[in-house]
Formats: C-alpha cells, structure tokens, sequence
C-alpha cells in the first residue's frame, strides 16, 4: 500500500464516520496532483463509473466563506451543475454525489468539477468491493488534450480564459466566451511596478473619473451576476450587457489595502455554470483616473490617509499655501497635513510637537519642533515608509516667525494643505 500523505490522512478523520477505517486503509490510491488548496478542483474517475457511490470531501482552510457550484460532465460536455451550500471558515463537509445529481447523470459522468470563489481543498472515495480507492483532487483546469483531444473543451463554463482559446458550445449548451477586456491602463513610469494594470475606482466615490471595465466576447448576455472573492477586497457588478459586450463596475475598498492585484479572477455566473475570467495584466485602484493610483506619495498622503481620518483629498501640487512658522498661521504643520514640496512629493504628518524653547540674547526665541509621520514612493518604487524630521522657527522680540529650518522629507519642505 502507499504511504498516505499528511493531507489525506487529515480528510479520512472526517471519512471514518462513514465508512470502515481497516478497509479505507486497505486501498489508498495517491494522485500526482499538488495537494493544496484552489478554486478549480477536478474529481476524475477512480474506476469506470464510480460516480454513483463516489464521496466527495471539501475543507475551507481560510476566514472566508466559500461560495461553491459542483458540476457533472463528460466529453460531450456539461450534463448537470447546481450550487452548493456555503461552506463556513475551517468547515469540512462530506457527500456523496446522489445528493445534487439524478442517477441517470452521475452514470453519463467522467469527472467531476467543483468552483469556489475561495480556494478549498478537496478529497474523494470510492468503495470498489471490499476495499477503496481515495484521491485527492487535482487543483487548477484540466487541459482539452487530456480527454477530448482537439475538439470542444471539457468544461467550458468553469475554466480559465485567455483570448487564445474560445470556448463555443459545451455539447448543445451555448455558453458565454470573453475575447477581450478594455479599460484605462496605468502607464506612470513612478511607480513602474503595476505598468499595463487597468485603474478600478474606490467605493463609494463618483468623482474619479475611471470608467469601468468592458469585456467583449460573445454570448455574455447570458452571464446574470458576477463576483470577486470578498478576500480580495475587490467587488464586482454588472453595469451593462449585451451578447457581445458586458460592462464590469469593478471597485476596491477604501482602505491602504487592498494592493493592486495581477491576474484578478472574476466569476461571471451564468445558466449552466460559472465562467472564470482573470483580468490580466492586473488592476490597480485609484482616486483618479491617471493620478493618485496605488502606491504614489500623492494617493497615500494626499488621497487615502486623508479619507480614513475624514479630511478633504488633496489631489494636486498647487493646493494649499506655503510654509509658515507662526502656530495661528494655515501654513504652520498640524496633524493631518499634507506636507508638499511643490511639484515633487507629498507626505502626510501624523504628529508635530515643541521639543526646544531657548531665549536668545537679542530678544528673540528659537523654537524647535519635531515632526513624525507616513509616506509613499520615496525613494521612487518604495511603499510606505514613516519619517522623522525637525522645524526651528524664530520668534523675534516684535512677535514675526520667521522658519530658519525647514523640515525635510525627500525634498525640503516649500508648502502644506491643512
């Protein structure tokens, strides 16, 4: 017998309760597939119709809910598909197949595909007289060679698209096929990192300006919601659709996160199953179209730290007045404020506070301040960093500041934005 690997020994604590331990143990058959967790698991055929008695085991290893769809097919196409009930954070369930499929399907049925929203883990059984074959389930998509050779794929409404394969029909089913994704690409050489990403807006704001995402293809009429994992931090709805365009109102929370994302895989849900679609190169949020995009100094101090402490957005270089030493002064730093070096970079100050006070000989009093806070893109590519610098103001005997020592971040402080 082979050894059981540590994850299917993990599965069998919940497979016992069903079946005997001495006769699972008896036949164990191993597949070569990556035992870990995906949105795409494939449950192929233990033995020639296995399906009727076969158990299928599913775990959430993660804090988010699955949202799922168990889909039977054969090389002709999908025979049957229905969704799942919502499988909770670190649950593990097991069924057999009967319990979602008429027998006259599950006898027609070469695999089995199961599609969440979260990556799952996955398991089966199958008693074959008095022993059993057990398998792990394969993660990602099975290829068109692997079952039909050239002709139609075997799973149209649950694999992954690129604009390089078409998927038309799934026997007589016509189903929805993507060709292309349109939408304003990032093209800002600081950052470069996120180059080629497609700008997705904010919740909640309507003044950004980034229009939505439009995918082109045929058949997307049929498609009737969308979803993104919720992990992700992105959210998805249908503005519009026909049978050739469907318009996409793809936003990220409000927040430092979530990060821009490569690849964001988009569930379009339609009669017969779900199609699995990644935006590619990736998306990237932004306040504006074409500014204050992920990870620039002026969305971070500008932009996002602003709305999270309720304060106006300060979206360009020429807002605000210039550097003041007198505290009563709009150009003297407060917590919150935006400070700027005109045309080159912003950063966003957390706290100010008096450090020095000495009198001078000559009736004037030096003041020393130290300034602490946040920023991004500095130097150019960076994430966030904090700072640490210091103002000195001289108060003369007829009460005018004058600041004798700017701060400094990157660049020597010229401007503020309360």
């Amino acid at each position: 017998m082979k050894r059981i690997s540590v994850l299917i020994a993990m599965f069998l604590v919940v497979i016992l309760s069903f079946h005997d331990a001495n006769a699972i143990q008896n036949r164990v058959q191993e597949t070569n597939s990556v035992a870990k967790a995906s949105q795409n698991l494939l449950f192929r055929q233990l033995v020639p119709g296995d399906a009727l008695e076969k158990r299928i085991t599913l775990s959430n290893p993660h804090v988010f809910a699955a949202t799922m769809r168990i889909i039977a097919a054969n090389s002709d196409g999908i025979l049957d598909s229905t969704p799942l009930p919502i499988l909770s954070p670190r649950q593990v369930v097991s069924f057999e197949l009967v319990e979602f499929f008429f027998p006259e399907t599950l006898e027609k049925a070469e695999y089995i595909q199961v599609i969440s929203d979260v990556p799952i883990l996955g398991f089966q059984i199958f008693p074959y007289g008095d022993s059993y074959y057990s398998a792990l389930a394969e993660t990602g998509l099975i290829s068109s060679e692997a079952i039909l050779g050239q002709s139609a794929l075997p799973q149209p409404a649950t694999r992954r698209q690129n604009s390089a394969e078409p998927i038309a029909k799934a026997g007589s089913l016509v189903v929805p096929y993507i060709s292309s994704i349109s939408g304003p690409a990032w093209n800002y050489t600081c950052p470069s990192t996120f180059n080629k990403y497609l700008q997705v807006p904010y919740s909640g704001r309507s003044d950004s300006g980034v229009p939505p995402l439009v995918l082109s293809g045929t058949n997307l009429d049929r498609v009737t919601s969308v979803g993104i994992a919720a992990a992700t931090g992105y959210f998805a709805s249908i503005k519009s659709r026909s049978a050739t365009q469907l318009t996409l109102d793809v936003r990220a929370a409000v927040g430092e996160f979530p990060r821009p994302t490569a690849n964001l895989t988009v569930n379009l849900v339609h009669a017969a199953g779900v199609v699995i679609y990644q935006i590619r190169p990736g998306v990237i949020p932004a306040l504006y179209r074409d500014t204050l995009a992920w990870g620039q100094c002026t969305w971070w101090a500008g932009g996002i730290a602003r709305i999270l402490n309720k304060r106006s957005v300060v979206n360009a270089y020429n807002m605000g007045v210039s550097l003041n030493g007198n505290p009563t002064s709009t150009g003297f730093p407060r917590n919150g404020s935006v400070l700027m070096t005109y045309g080159r970079h912003m950063s966003y100050l957390e706290s100010i506070s008096e450090t020095k006070r000495v009198k001078n000989t000559d009736g004037s009093t030096t003041i020393a301040y130290a300034l602490r806070g946040t920023q991004y893109n500095w130097p150019c590519g960076a994430g966030k960093t904090s700072f640490s610098t210091t103002m000195t103001v001289l108060l003369s005997k007829y009460g005018t500041y004058t600041v004798t020592k700017a701060p400094v971040v990157g660049y020597t402080i010229d401007r503020l934005v309360q």
